[in-house]
């Protein structure tokens, strides 16, 4: 136990004379949404800042900036006294604690609480600006992640709660739909692991023995099709726009090979190859 005493003195300090402890931008903090900006405005809170005598910000540093964007000119701070460039490292870290990973079980039910409160309360939903009206769009803004990071989220646990220990990154989510699809497509039963190879498309390694004609905001490639012909179709258009595709195991017997893609949006694209002789 800490025999230590440390002191602490509530008070309201000007915006301008504060400033972030070096070491509180060393970690990954939360990204000032405009969301969140707009939701500090709304309700006139800002979380109370842990502060040096010399004014450094070590905790909450959300708080100072979306005062700052949001034109307040003083904000209230705790200031601690009595404590060592040591301790004020340990401080920081003790304010950083909710920053570590997060449990996706917890997250998913988080998400679909926030769907169900969108719903309920429409009035809020509609002052979330999102590229979308859609219920993704507005929970990512809400949460300051990324739609697709809500969407992967959702479809794993909606289909199995378990999955979350194995389906941890959009690498694992881009495998595990791709083959959800594919089976679906065939009428088939979804096993417990995808039966497919992923390849990364550039001219140095296509897909075994295939050769494309395509282009990608990634990159540009221009080969001469010789063993196949590659028909993609996105919206009316002939185009690819995604780095990564997923090789199902080759069928023998079937002229045509069918990729499925997943762009950042979290659409899923299917490329079909017509084999040439």
């Amino acid at each position: 136990m800490n025999t230590k005493k440390f002191e602490y003195k509530r008070t309201t300090v000007r915006l301008v004379v504060l400033s972030i402890h070096p070491v509180v931008d060393m970690f990954p903090n939360n990204e000032i949404t405009p969301t969140y900006l707009k939701e500090a405005a709304f309700f006139n809170h800002y979380d109370c800042p842990v502060v040096t005598i010399d004014n450094k910000v070590l905790t909450h540093p959300e708080s100072f900036i979306s005062a700052s964007e949001n034109g307040l000119k003083e904000i209230e701070v705790i200031v601690i006294e009595n404590i060592s460039e040591k301790e004020i490292t340990r401080m920081i870290c003790y304010g950083q604690f909710q920053y570590h990973k997060r449990n996706n079980l917890k997250f998913y039910l988080l998400i679909n609480f926030l769907i169900n409160q969108l719903e309920i309360y429409p009035e809020w939903a509609k002052e979330i600006e999102t590229e979308e009206e859609n219920a993704d769009y507005k929970v990512a803004a809400i949460l300051g992640c990324s739609r697709s990071t809500v969407y992967r989220t959702r479809y794993v646990g909606n289909f199995d709660l378990n999955l979350f220990d194995r389906v941890e990154n959009e690498e694992d989510f881009t495998m595990f739909h791709a083959y959800q699809i594919a089976q679906q497509r065939k009428g088939g039963k979804i096993e417990k692991e995808p039966s497919v190879i992923q390849k990364e498309l550039t001219p140095e390694s296509p897909p075994p023995n295939l050769k494309f004609n395509f282009s990608c905001p990634n990159f540009k490639i221009d080969i001469k099709a010789v063993n196949c012909e590659l028909k993609v179709n996105i919206d009316g258009e002939e185009k690819l726009d995604y780095e990564y595709c997923l090789v199902p195991q080759e069928d023998k017997k079937s002229s045509t090979e069918t990729y499925s893609f997943m762009n950042d949006h979290g659409d899923t694209i299917f490329v079909t190859i017509k084999k040439v002789k």
